[in-house]
């Protein structure tokens, strides 16, 4: 309860009332054996919750999830409500808490791995850039809606979030539904469409639009460019139709991605001043 109140930031109408639950929570946590939980979700954010409030609580707690070499049991990855907490935990370590490190590290594991799909995709533009070998329209946009950094984006947005976390949903947001491809493939359409027209680029841009070009040698830029905006409206339909029937994620992570959809239409209507609209 004092979690939910803190994350909806409403726990300055209940200091007192928190302080004194806490208060007894450390009491029993020292008194009782196993106080502090009995899973690595109910350890963490007890651990978290009373530090935060100035009561020390020894890292130590945290050794039973380790090996003899203190390294985190690979299973606890399984809960993923646990490595949330254990991630926030891990930032209130002192000097001298190495278990404290190894629990950051263990826990982000799973965002290093979007970083990773990130830069892959980044050093996959950049072979076809220097190469002036282009991909095809299609492979390029899907390389572009990873390289757009929306992916990653929103897989901290779903974990910060803490809506909706269970293990079905990881392994749907590692697929990148379309909850997250059509908001980046919306940024990453709207930001071609930015650079034929605003750079003047000559040549391989390194565009959508130059590679659809290039696809279909009977296009002119304009029948092109209209191509691309029938992509955009087709990626926000894509995405409509997730947020009004998908049942697997929160309502939090869905009006999440719509904002960020939102956004950069917004970031691209500007006028021939390169000005925002007033």
């Amino acid at each position: 309860m004092v979690d939910a109140m803190q994350r909806l930031n409403i726990d300055y109408h209940f200091q007192e009332e928190i302080e004194a639950f806490l208060g007894r929570q450390y009491v029993n946590c020292n008194v009782i054996k196993g106080g502090y939980g009995n899973d690595i979700h109910e350890i963490a954010l007890s651990f978290r919750l009373l530090r935060q409030q100035g009561y020390f609580v020894p890292a130590e707690v945290f050794y039973t999830f380790t090996n003899k070499d203190g390294k985190f049991n690979p299973k606890l990855g399984e809960n993923i409500n646990g490595m949330i907490d254990l991630y926030e935990a891990s930032q209130l370590g002192i000097p001298g808490e190495d278990i404290l490190d190894e629990a950051g590290e263990f826990s982000c594991q799973i965002l290093k791995e979007k970083r990773k799909s990130l830069c892959k995709a980044f050093l996959g533009e950049a072979k076809w850039f220097a190469s002036g070998n282009l991909p095809s329209a299609e492979e390029y946009l899907k390389n572009g809606v990873v390289s757009s950094g929306v992916h990653i984006v929103m897989v901290h947005t779903f974990f910060l979030l803490g809506r909706g976390l269970t293990e079905e949903n990881v392994q749907i947001i590692d697929s990148i539904p379309s909850i997250i491809s059509s908001p980046a493939m919306i940024l990453r359409l709207w930001d071609d469409l930015g650079n034929a027209k605003d750079e003047n680029q000559q040549g391989n841009d390194g565009s959508y639009v130059n590679c659809l070009m290039m696809d279909q040698p009977n296009y002119t830029m304009r029948t092109a460019r209209e191509r691309v905006r029938s992509k955009i409206s087709d990626a926000w339909k894509s995405l409509n139709q997730e947020c009004l029937f998908g049942s697997h994620f929160h309502l939090a992570f869905t009006k999440a991605s719509l904002n960020l959809a939102r956004m950069v239409q917004l970031m691209y209507s500007y006028d021939d001043k390169h000005s925002l609209p007033v």
